[in-house]
């Protein structure tokens, strides 16, 4: 034996295969005692004896591969084979396709493996998988039933809340101006106490509204984003003229989007930027945008690279913040700076990120103290 058939025969040994010869012309077959054991003989069988050890069910595959076989040359199938005890293996049985003198079909030479452990291993993890997929299915279904709850919880308390928040507002105003000058000092704080967080709370309530309002099932639309600009600063005039801000911006294109969200979007990021402007600086704010490449929107995580972007830089010039807060500042009711110095409900950058991520698009800060802030929003253009 040659050192190449000797590292051959070590080999089957060490994968526990059985070798077989087959005699297509005499139908006789030659096989180790491994074959004969994977096929659940003691000892060597006729042809017609392994063939019929095969389950019924799985004769077709049988008869399917072979009859490919003398076609490739060759043979590859795997079955269940049905010992004396009653007990099912799984067998794969490979060969390749001789031929003699006359390119006649003459052998088949191939082995078998006994492949019921690897395949109860496959079951076994498919099950598990199944298992757990459906885990997941229903833990999302009851995250979603509990979400649906939730959302209709928020709308129905901070509707119910916001009415007596305005009865207080109402009767601590009147008390302001029709009793303010018989209040000691010390009420007259508390009760512009009281009218200021009715205020803060108001405004949560709204702005959590808007948040919980925010849904990707809303009609999408040609929005002009000159249109919306405008909108918000209509809505935000009284703050702009206090503060001498100047809002810049040239032509903004037309977007597919929905109309409601961008205006939600805009107007936040621009209050944002009128509430942390600098003390003594009058808030300058420049709108600008870059129309981007498929090959660069690709660039970008969970971006369509089929799809083309536009980039909307909104930049300003107020006391700005730490890099290392960049993602932080987009969490609800998050704050860097102190409420009593710049109000606000912690919820307006938020709703942004939820309605950029509505859009499939992208949004990030970048800042530094003292230095402005630049909000940078990617969204489709159709």
């Amino acid at each position: 034996m040659t050192f190449a058939e000797e590292r051959a025969r070590l080999a089957i040994e060490a994968a526990e295969l059985g070798v077989y010869e087959l005699d297509i012309q005499t139908d006789t077959i030659l096989t180790t005692p491994r074959f004969d054991t994977i096929f659940g003989f003691s000892h060597p069988v006729s042809h017609q004896e392994y063939v019929a050890a095969i389950a019924a069910e799985d004769q077709p595959i049988r008869n399917f591969a072979t009859a490919e076989a003398l076609l490739t040359g060759h043979l590859v199938y795997e079955v269940r084979v049905i010992h004396k005890d009653g007990a099912r293996h799984w067998v794969k049985i490979t060969g390749r396709l001789f031929y003699d003198d006359t390119q006649k079909p003459a052998k088949i030479l191939g082995v078998a493996q006994d492949t019921t452990e690897q395949n109860a291993f496959a079951d076994e993890l498919a099950k598990q998988v199944a298992d757990k997929t459906r885990d997941l299915m229903r833990s999302n279904q009851e995250l979603q039933h509990i979400n649906a709850e939730l959302q209709q919880y928020v709308q129905v308390s901070s509707h119910d809340l916001q009415e007596p928040l305005r009865k207080i507002r109402i009767y601590t105003e009147m008390i302001m101006k029709h009793d303010y000058d018989k209040l000691s000092e010390s009420s007259r704080t508390h009760f512009s106490k009281i009218n200021a967080a009715a205020e803060r709370l108001s405004n949560s309530m709204r702005d959590l509204l808007s948040f919980n309002s925010v849904n990707k099932d809303e009609q999408y639309a040609d929005v002009d984003l000159n249109e919306v600009v405008r909108m918000a600063e209509n809505d935000l005039e009284l703050i702009v003229a206090q503060k001498s801000a100047v809002i810049r911006y040239g032509s903004l294109p037309v977007i597919r989007a929905i109309p409601v969200q961008m205006h939600q979007l805009v107007y936040n990021l621009l209050n944002n930027a009128l509430k942390f402007a600098r003390a003594n600086v009058p808030p300058v704010i420049e709108i600008n945008v870059n129309s981007l490449s498929a090959q660069i929107a690709h660039q970008y995580h969970h971006l369509d690279g089929s799809r083309k972007y536009v980039e909307i830089v909104v930049k300003d010039n107020g006391i700005g913040f730490d890099q290392q807060n960049a993602e932080k500042i987009f969490n609800m009711f998050q704050r860097l700076h102190d409420r009593r110095v710049y109000n606000g409900t912690g919820i307006g950058l938020a709703l942004c990120k939820k309605v950029v991520l509505n859009h499939s698009g992208k949004l990030w800060a970048s800042s530094a103290p003292g230095k402005g802030a630049s909000f940078h929003i990617i969204l489709p253009s159709n």
